[in-house]
C-alpha cells in the first residue's frame, strides 16, 4: 500500500500555523481525462482563501493511494468524476489550521478525517465544510487515521453486513496482504473468527505468511496452494461461511469453491481485471450466494449518520488499545508522486453420455403396507438429466446404499394402504412430495407423508412432471424476485422442458419473458413454437450478444435471469440483467463454468447470484403450507387447461434401454410407461405421444411379473 505524505508528524502543523498567511499555496494532483495514472496525473498549484463560516482550512498529512483511486482515474468506476479537471484521492488525515469566524466546535490543531469518499485527498491543503469531516483523538496514529474512511470501514462492513459471524466461525479472503485484507485479519482476531487468507506466490512468501499470521490470520495459503489444499477436510471447523474477494479471476473462483454449504461470496473488487469462473453446482448443490459490496453506495446511505460516526469511534478505540494497526505502507512525498508503483500491477465439459449399461432390471417380492405405509402402482415416471447425473455420481445427492432404484418423479395409483393410513384410499392418484424415492419401478412402498393426492381425473403426463419441472418453474418465478405484471425475465435453455413451463407461467401471470436458445437449422420454426407457448421473444445465442431490445425499450430490463446451462449462455443473459437484479442458477447442463465481472455485476449494479435446488427446497418445506398451496395452484391450472406440460415420449418400462441409446439431447422429454399391464385402467388417447417417436432399436425386452412382485430399474 502507498501513501502520499505531506508531513512526518503533527509537530509540523504548529510550525505551519505560525507561518499562516492570508492565503496559502496548495499543491494538488489532478487529471483532465481518463487514462493510466502515470500518464494523466499532473501537479498543479493554486491559492486557497480563508475559510468561510462553518468551513475549515486543513493541512493534509497523509493520503493513501488506493486501488479504488486508480480505477477511477482509468475510468472504470461508475462513481468517477462528472467533469474535469478532477483531484485524485479519497481518504486522508489532516489537521485544522484555521476555522471560520462563526462559532464552531472545531479548534486549530484538531485531527480530522473525511466523512465522504470523493474528498479530493491528494493535495497539501484543503478548505472543507466542517460537516464533511470527523474529529479523532490526537493519540490515533497518522497511518491508522488515514485509512479509516475507506480501508478500515470496508473491512468492518464486509464482516458485519452480510452474515452473523460468531466466535469460532470461519472466513476465507483473497488479497489477504492488501490494505483491506490486513484490517480484516485483525478484526477477525479481535472477534475470535477464524480467517484463511490467500496471497499470490512470490520469492519471500514465507516471510509474508509469518507477518500475516502475526496480524491475526489463522492460516495463509498461496494462490497455488489453495487449489490443492485439504485444510478444510482435515479441519472442518475452518470451512468458511463467507468468502471475501477483491481479486476476481482464478483466485476469486478458487476461494468460492471452498465455501461451506449456504455460504456467501462477497466481491468488493476485481484487481485481476478477470471475471470469476463459476460452475453451476456452486449454486445448485452448495446453495452459495454471490453478492457485491460497494463502499460508495454504503456511504450514500450512511454518510454523516450516527452509524458512520459510531463505526469510526469503535475503530479509534481499538487503535488506542493497540489492538488494531494500519496496513503496512510505503510513504512517498507528494512532490515525488510519479515514483510510486502502479497499484494495479499485482504480483470442462461434463461427460453427458447416458449410463444405460449401469442399469439393469431386477424382480423382487414386495410386502403389504403396514401402519402408515401405502403401496403405489407407478403409472408414469419421467427420465430427467438429474436422474442420469445421480447414476453417474456427479449430482449433489448420492444414494446412501447401492444398489439403488433410479428416478425421482412419478404419478401413481394407491393399491393398498396400511392400517393407520387415514388420508389415502385405494384408487387415489398420487405424486411425490419429496425427491429420491426411486420412481423407476412398477410398485413402490412408501410412507403416506411422502406423497400427495391429486384429482382423480388428472392427466397422467401433466401430473408426472409436477414434482420437479413444474414446481421448479413455479419456485424460480416466485421465490427470488417480487415480479409484477409487465416485469421482464430472461432465461437460457428456453426450449428445455423446464424452460417451456417457465414461458407458460410467465404468460399466465403477465410477465414478459425473453428466451435464449442455441442456433440450429430450424431455429425459425422453434422460435415460433416458443412464442406460441408464451415467450415474448426468443433469440439465439448469437443474437442475444448483439440485441438492442432493452435499449430500445421493447422490453424492460429483466429483474430475474434464470440459468440452467452455465458457460457462455450464462454470461450472455447476465449482461442484460437489470440493476439490483437476481440471477438464479438451477442447473449446469453444459458442464462449463460461467464468468462474472465482479466490478460491474456485483459491486456497481448490486446484482445477486444465487442457486436453487428443488430437492433441498422440498425437504425444507415438506408438507408446509407453502408447498401444499403451490401444488393446489398448479393442479388447478392443469385441471382448467390454463397450463400444459411439454410433451413427452412414452417408452415402455420393459424397453428402458431405448431411452439411453437414442441420444442425450431429448432425454428430458421421455417417460417410462408402466400402464401397459392388463389390469391397469389408465389407457387411452390421453397417454399417446404428442410428437411421433423417432426410429429406435429394441435392445432388450423382459416381461415382468404382476402385482405380487416388483420390477425395478436399479444401478
Amino acid at each position: 500500500m502507498w501513501f502520499l505524505s505531506n508531513s512526518k508528524s503533527f509537530q509540523t502543523f504548529s510550525i505551519a500555523q505560525q507561518l499562516w498567511r492570508r492565503t496559502v499555496t496548495t499543491k494538488s494532483l489532478v487529471y483532465h481525462r481518463f487514462g493510466e495514472p502515470e500518464s494523466v496525473i499532473e501537479m498543479v498549484e493554486g491559492e486557497l482563501p480563508d475559510p468561510a463560516d462553518k468551513q475549515l482550512l486543513i493541512k493534509v498529512a497523509m493520503s493513501p493511494v488506493n486501488a479504488y483511486d486508480l480505477y477511477k482515474i482509468q475510468g472504470h468506476l461508475h462513481t468517477g468524476p462528472k467533469q474535469f479537471p478532477y483531484m485524485g484521492g479519497s481518504e486522508y488525515v489532516g489537521v485544522v489550521l484555521k476555522t471560520g469566524k462563526a462559532f464552531t466546535t472545531y479548534n486549530e490543531g484538531d485531527v480530522v478525517i473525511p466523512l465522504t469518499m470523493d474528498s479530493g485527498a491528494w493535495t497539501t491543503y484543503k478548505v472543507v465544510d466542517e460537516s464533511e469531516v470527523c474529529r479523532l483523538p490526537q493519540e490515533v496514529g497518522l497511518q491508522e487515521a488515514a485509512t479509516m474512511t475507506i480501508t478500515a470501514t470496508t473491512a468492518y462492513r464486509l464482516l458485519k453486513d452480510f452474515a452473523t459471524l460468531r466466535q469460532g466461525d470461519s472466513i476465507i479472503l483473497s488479497g489477504a496482504n492488501s490494505g483491506v485484507g490486513q484490517i480484516i485479519l485483525q478484526l477477525c482476531k479481535l472477534w475470535k473468527i477464524n480467517s484463511v487468507g490467500v496471497v499470490r506466490d512470490r520469492p519471500n512468501v514465507a516471510n509474508l505468511k509469518e507477518d500475516l499470521v502475526r496480524l491475526g490470520a489463522t492460516e495463509i495459503l498461496t494462490d497455488k496452494e489453495i487449489d490443492e489444499t485439504d485444510l478444510f477436510e482435515v479441519y472442518p471447523s475452518l470451512k468458511p461461511k463467507i468468502a471475501l474477494d477483491c481479486i476476481g479471476g482464478r483466485i476469486g473462483s478458487s476461494i468460492a469453491r471452498h465455501l461451506d454449504k449456504d455460504g456467501l461470496m462477497i466481491n468488493y473488487g476485481e484487481m485481476s481485471n478477470e471475471p470469476l469462473s463459476i460452475k453451476a453446482d456452486q449454486f445448485v448443490a452448495k446453495d452459495s450466494i454471490f453478492m457485491g459490496f460497494s463502499l460508495s453506495k454504503w456511504m450514500e446511505e450512511y454518510m454523516k449518520t450516527e452509524t458512520q460516526l459510531e463505526l469510526f469511534d469503535e475503530l479509534a478505540k481499538e487503535v488506542l488499545r493497540k489492538r488494531l494497526v494500519a496496513p503496512r505502507m510505503e510513504l512517498v512525498p507528494i512532490d515525488f508522486f510519479k515514483d510510486f508503483p502502479d497499484a494495479l500491477n499485482f504480483v470442462n465439459k461434463a461427460n453427458r453420455k447416458f449410463p444405460g449399461n449401469e442399469l439393469k432390471m431386477i424382480e423382487q417380492e414386495i410386502p403389504d403396507p403396514v401402519e402408515k405405509q401405502v403401496l403405489i402402482k407407478i403409472l408414469l415416471a419421467p427420465v430427467h438429466p438429474m436422474d442420469i447425473d445421480i447414476i453417474k455420481g456427479v449430482y449433489p445427492f448420492k444414494p446412501k446404499v447401492l444398489p439403488a432404484v433410479g428416478g425421482n418423479e412419478f404419478v401413481g395409483e394407491v393399491t393398498k394402504v396400511g392400517e393407520l393410513v387415514t388420508y389415502f384410499n385405494e384408487g387415489d392418484l398420487v405424486i411425490p412430495l419429496r425427491m429420491n424415492l426411486g420412481s423407476w419401478t412398477k410398485y413402490m412402498l412408501t410412507e403416506e407423508d411422502d406423497v400427495y393426492k391429486i384429482p382423480a381425473d388428472s392427466q397422467l403426463k401433466e401430473a408426472a412432471t409436477i414434482g420437479v419441472n413444474t414446481c421448479t418453474a413455479y419456485r424460480l418465478l416466485k421465490g427470488f424476485v417480487n415480479l409484477k405484471p409487465g416485469d421482464s425475465i430472461i432465461q437460457n435453455g428456453a426450449n428445455g422442458f423446464l424452460g417451456q413451463t417457465i414461458h407458460k407461467l410467465c404468460k399466465l401471470w403477465g410477465i414478459k419473458s425473453l428466451g435464449v436458445i442455441r442456433d440450429r437449422p430450424d431455429v425459425g420454426i422453434l422460435k415460433q413454437a416458443m412464442e406460441r407457448l408464451g415467450a415474448t421473444m426468443v433469440l439465439t445465442e448469437k443474437e442475444i450478444d448483439t440485441t438492442d431490445v432493452y435499449k430500445t425499450n421493447c422490453l424492460h430490463k429483466p429483474k430475474l435471469a434464470l440459468n440452467c446451462t452455465g458457460g457462455e449462455l450464462a454470461d450472455s443473459i447476465l449482461q442484460h440483467l437489470d440493476k439490483c437484479g437476481v440471477m438464479v442458477t438451477y442447473a449446469g447442463v453444459s458442464g462449463e463454468p460461467f464468468t462474472v465481472c465482479a466490478s460491474s455485476s456485483l459491486i456497481q449494479n448490486e446484482q445477486r447470484l444465487v442457486g436453487f435446488w428443488i430437492t433441498k427446497w422440498n425437504e425444507e418445506n415438506l408438507r408446509s403450507p407453502q408447498q401444499i398451496c403451490m401444488l393446489k395452484e398448479l393442479n388447478q391450472l392443469l385441471q382448467t387447461n390454463q397450463l400444459e406440460t411439454p410433451s413427452m415420449e412414452l417408452i415402455d418400462f420393459d424397453l428402458f434401454k431405448e431411452i439411453f441409446e437414442i441420444s442425450d439431447g431429448p432425454a428430458k422429454r421421455f417417460a417410462l410407461d408402466m400402464t401397459a399391464d392388463e389390469d391397469v385402467k389408465w389407457l387411452g388417447e390421453d397417454l399417446c405421444p404428442v410428437v411421433p417417436a423417432p426410429d429406435c432399436s429394441i435392445v432388450c425386452k423382459k416381461k415382468g411379473k404382476r402385482n405380487d412382485e416388483e420390477c425395478i430399474l436399479r444401478y
